[in-house]
């Protein structure tokens, strides 16, 4: 025996597969799968039949619901397996039974022919056939037939047995009945719930993102469908606000997502829901969804046979909709369960209506708090982004976008520069710059009114950005007004289809007005704050440039000063004296791997700028102000490749030049960039400060400059006094000057009155000429024109005048290809003109009135060198001549010391010059070789001539000559220099000579040398007490003496000289032989 549905859907005479079956007869046959096998069951015993079949029907007749069966095998069926979907009335038999609401016995083949089998073969496969068909009425009402029917046995039903029959149909009809009753009560009951669960929800404070869950649970619970999508419309019934989805698969979840974009008038199913306010089966998906609804084709390809809409009401207007469906293919929505859902619907409608109330409320409430948000903003920010920072965050709460900026209306190149941005904007958005005359932005910069555009692609003055095309659907864009004016834009994009509504253009009505009034109060706080922050770095600055020596040792620490006061990053360089070069001295920045890439590229010298450039900055009277994009600028001016690279990596965005002059010089620049497109460098305020602070370093350097001139001067001074060699002195001279006043060409001429030309005493020429070519005329060039106005020259474009500075061809032209700064002054002493100097540089305006000054007291100082040198060489000459006089009369005295003066002299020059001593040294000993034996002059000539031995009191009064001399030369102020090595030539570095016994160190070093040669010229010199002897015995004589007589390293170098010079000797035996 098979009993339930399950074996009824698996096979059946009228309904083989189960089709046709709702979810309201399948809850009855729940019910009836068990009490109706087992009346099948007994009909079958009691009226001995093979085989019993139920055929249920449903309320109306028109069609059988489920089939309960007890007997033999589908084999002896009353019908085909085919006859699927069969309704009664098509039936001969049933109909008459539903007529007559009597049992009906088929014997004969007249009642076969009356009541023809469905299954034609029946009675031909079997022995014999005869049936019994007994309605089941209960209350007159006919629930189903009962077929009872005996095989290979033709007896017919007897009477009793079709009572039986009827009273046992009449028991399966009551329990039909009471299984209807049954699920009627349980409608009631999820009807009911469903409906208390609805009022539940109205009876809380909840959102329609938390109410759309519970509705579509309720509603699928109520129908037992599998399916419940969710959607509530706008208030136009144009679009869909919110939607929820209940039981989907992958597949469906797919279908549902991109449903949900379709308007109401897009979809007839809905159309007709709105107009009727009806649900609607929907049976035909491709012609009732929306046009290429991806959901139409999946209920084709999924054999959904029927998909309930059902409109979503309040206050008699359809605010949303729920769709319904089950994946079986053979359900069908009964009229109980459009009753039930439309009841849930209707009640969802004012859930979801105090929903949306509810969340305006919180919206409102939330709204308020996001605008207080702005005033607390204010007060809590320290910075201008930081309120920026927090109106984007609260713009989005009140107004949700995918793009947003803030715009700075730029009326100088007629567009809005956008200044801040959040969003999914690309970096290269920032800064960019958008025209004002053919944009939706320029449109409300120029109107001042709001403008709301729901696709922004189809408008005509929609704006592309510099990036690739940028999703944006719907803009809404407000101006930033206050009292004092227009402060700029705000914009707000979304993509995907989402537009702005009347909500969201208040709302952003009323925000702008805010946040205008937030930015301006912020700005001015700011800029208060700025200046007091400006005046505090102006004071630490200067008291920095004031307590250093030299602001060039600080000017790494005045850009991490100046940096964030002025600008993200500074860089300061000073020029030099050549055209177009600058040495970077310091820089910094804000950010630490800009700061690091900075340091770098100064250092390896990538900051590369070109001469003209550096120039043109340098002598500009102001500012220069440059905006950049990825490394070049905007107005097409050619950076160096390195330059721009490293401009690209610090995120260059603008460049502010600011040259230090001071009194018509520039000796370096001050660079500010900003990577900050909303830190505008062209501020008039800002370059303001700029100026004082380079103004300020350019003090600083030139107070340095000044002190560095007055120093030189003065050991220039200090230097005149106490040297006496002109060489000395011009060497010193131009090591100053170039010091001071580097150049490119210099010339230091001697005026020779006889020639009436200036004779090159220094000359450095870039051209390579030979000195002598250079002897200037008093009639040519610009230093002959000094020489003969007597009037000092500067020209800062001397390739414009009529002389060049050499008057020669070689300059001309170097000026007609460089051009060239110059300086020339007359070198003036007592009223005459002894010379002239000239120095030179490449290009033009190379020299200041400072230098120029500085120049002229150079000038000034070197003519009296030269003046006072020339005096000193004349005394000297006769100081010398007076000298020699002396030691010619010391040398009279005995013929045997003819020259012997002049000799020691000339070995003590040669002694004192191998050991590298100064030249003013060399002098004095050479002088003192001279004059070592003056004493003798006071000594007897019996005792000085004597050809025998001396006795011991000759002897010490011989020994006294080298006191007498320093008495006699000591009486002259001239030749006080000299008494120290007079005196002690005749001490012995063994502490055993005369007249001081020293020794070693205590022995001037001059003494030792004209001990030396005083020994040399004896040893080979003719005496009346010794012969003459050979060089090289004097100098073996020497080495044995070394060490107790003599000095040994002197005795060593002395020996070396007289080897490697013997015709100093030579020429000391020819003046003796004479």
């Amino acid at each position: 025996m098979m009993t339930g549905n399950e074996d009824l859907r698996e096979a059946s005479p009228r309904d083989p597969h189960g089709t046709g079956m709702n979810s309201s007869s399948d809850q009855v046959l729940d019910e009836l799968s068990t009490i109706m096998p087992v009346i099948a069951s007994v009909m079958s015993q009691e009226v001995s039949a093979g085989s019993c079949t139920f055929f249920i029907y449903d309320e109306h007749q028109s069609r059988t619901i489920a089939v309960f069966r007890h007997g033999e095998s589908q084999l002896w069926f009353p019908a085909p397996v085919d006859a699927d979907g069969v309704a009664p009335v098509s039936v001969p038999v049933e109909a008459e039974v539903l007529r007559t609401r009597g049992s009906i016995q088929r014997v004969t083949d007249d009642d076969f022919r009356r009541f023809p089998l469905l299954n034609s073969d029946l009675r031909e496969q079997s022995d014999g056939y005869v049936d019994l068909i007994v309605p089941l009425i209960h209350h007159d009402h006919v629930y189903g037939v009962a077929y009872l029917w005996r095989a290979g046995d033709l007896e017919p039903f007897s009477s009793h047995e079709v009572a039986s029959a009827g009273n046992l149909a009449s028991v399966g009809a009551m329990a039909v009945e009471f299984a209807r009753q049954y699920r009627d009560e349980r409608y009631r009951r999820q009807r009911l719930n469903a409906l208390l669960s609805i009022a539940s929800l109205s009876a809380s404070h909840y959102s329609v993102d938390q109410v759309l869950p519970e509705i579509a649970a309720i509603a699928r619970s109520a129908l037992e469908v599998d399916v419940c999508n969710l959607y509530v419309f706008d208030s136009q019934a144009s679009g869909v606000t919110d939607a929820y989805t209940s039981g989907l698969n992958n597949e469906e979840t797919a279908v549902f997502q991109e449903s949900h974009v379709y308007a109401v008038s897009e979809v007839p199913a809905e159309l007709e829901a709105a107009a009727t306010l009806e649900p609607v089966i929907v049976t035909d998906p491709v012609n009732q969804l929306a046009s290429g609804s991806r959901l139409a084709a999946y209920a084709g390809r999924n054999n959904i046979s029927q998909i309930l809409l059902v409109p979503i009401l309040s206050q008699q207007s359809m605010t949303g909709a729920m769709y319904l469906w089950n994946r079986d293919p053979a359900h069908r929505f009964d009229p109980d369960e459009l009753t039930t859902i439309q009841a849930i619907a209707s009640q969802a409608g004012g859930v979801i209506q105090q929903a949306r109330l509810f969340e305006e409320e919180q919206r409102h409430i939330s709204d308020t708090q996001a605008l207080r948000r702005i005033g607390e903003a204010v007060l809590n920010s320290d910075s201008l982004d930081e309120v920026f920072n927090e109106l984007a965050d609260v713009l989005n709460e009140l107004i949700p976008y995918d793009y947003c900026f803030v715009g700075r209306v730029d009326e100088d190149s007629n567009s809005v520069v956008v200044a801040y941005m959040w969003g999914d904007f690309p970096p290269d958005v920032l800064g960019y710059r958008i025209p004002l005359d053919d944009s939706l932005t320029g449109r409300v910069a120029r109107t001042k009114e709001i403008v709301n555009i729901k696709d922004h692609n189809l408008h005509g003055r929609s704006h592309r950005y510099p990036s690739t095309h940028l999703p944006i659907y719907s803009v809404l864009i407000a101006p930033l007004i206050t009292e004092s004016g227009m402060i700029g834009v705000l914009y707000a994009g979304r993509k995907h289809e989402q537009e702005f509504d009347n909500r969201d253009e208040r709302l952003m009505a009323l925000f702008s007005q805010q946040a205008a009034a937030a930015i301006e109060r912020t700005q001015a706080r700011e800029s208060l704050m700025m200046n007091a922050k400006r005046q505090t770095f102006l004071a630490e600055l200067t008291n920095a440039l004031i307590a250093t020596e030299d602001p060039v040792s600080i000017l790494q620490k005045l850009c991490e000063m100046t940096c964030n006061v002025l600008a993200d990053t500074v860089i300061v360089g000073l020029t030099t004296w050549r055209y177009g070069e600058i040495q970077w001295h310091g820089g910094a920045s804000t950010d630490h791997d800009r700061q690091k890439l900075l340091m770098k590229s100064l250092e390896t010298g990538d900051l590369s700028v070109e001469a003209e450039r550096i120039e043109y900055l340098a002598n500009a009277d102001g500012p220069s102000f440059t905006e950049f994009a990825d490394g070049a600028a905007v107005d097409g001016r050619v950076i160096h490749p390195t330059a721009r690279d490293v401009l690209r990596r610090l995120d260059a965005r603008q460049i502010l030049s600011v040259p230090m002059r001071y009194e018509g010089r520039a000796p370096g620049l001050l660079i500010l960039i900003s990577s900050d497109p909303d830190r505008r460098l062209d501020d008039p305020e800002l370059q303001g400060l700029a100026m004082i602070v380079s103004h300020r370093i350019g003090d600083a350097l030139e107070r340095r400059q000044m002190a560095r001139n007055r120093e030189a001067l003065l050991r220039f001074s200090e230097a005149i006094n106490t040297h006496a060699d002109l060489e000395e002195l011009l060497e010193l001279f131009l090591s100053e000057l170039q010091d001071l006043l580097p150049y490119d060409q210099l010339y230091l001429g001697k005026h020779d009155p006889e020639t009436d030309q200036s004779i090159p005493l220094a000359y450095v020429n870039p051209h390579g000429l030979e000195v002598a070519e250079v002897a200037i005329a008093s009639n040519r060039g610009i230093s002959g024109e000094a020489m003969r106005t007597r009037r000092a020259i500067l020209d800062n474009d001397a390739h414009l005048r009529q002389t060049s500075a050499y008057g020669s061809e070689h300059e001309e032209s170097f000026y007609a290809t460089h051009g060239e700064s110059v300086m020339a002054a007359p070198l003036i002493s007592d009223h005459t003109v002894i010379g002239v100097v000239f120095i030179g540089r490449s290009g033009t305006n190379r020299f200041s009135e400072s230098d120029f000054e500085t120049f002229l007291l150079f000038s000034g100082l070197i003519a009296s060198a030269i003046h006072r040198t020339e005096l000193l060489e004349r005394n000297n000459v006769m100081y010398r001549a007076s000298v020699e006089v002396l030691a010619a009369v010391v040398d009279a005295k005995d013929p045997t010391t003819l020259e012997h003066s002049r000799n020691v002299a000339r070995y003590s020059r040669l002694l004192a010059e191998a050991q590298k001593l100064p030249a003013s040294m060399v002098e004095t000993i050479e002088l003192a070789g001279l004059l070592h034996d003056i004493g003798k002059i006071s000594i007897p000539d019996h005792v000085l001539r004597k050809p025998g031995p001396l006795t011991a009191q000759e002897r010490a009064l011989i020994n006294t000559h080298p006191e007498r001399g320093e008495r006699i030369i000591s009486q002259h102020p001239a030749l006080m220099n000299l008494t120290p090595l007079v005196r002690n030539h005749h001490e012995r570095v063994d502490g055993t000579g005369y007249p001081d016994g020293l020794s070693g160190d205590q022995i001037p070093p001059g003494a030792g040398i004209i001990s030396i040669a005083d020994a040399f010229d004896t040893i080979t010199s003719q005496r009346t007490y010794q012969r003459r002897r050979t060089v090289q015995e004097a100098l073996l004589e020497l080495k044995r003496n070394a060490g107790t007589q003599f000095d040994t390293a002197l005795v060593e170098l002395f020996v070396q000289e007289i080897l490697a010079n013997p015709e100093v000797v030579v020429q000391a035996d020819t003046m003796i032989r004479q």
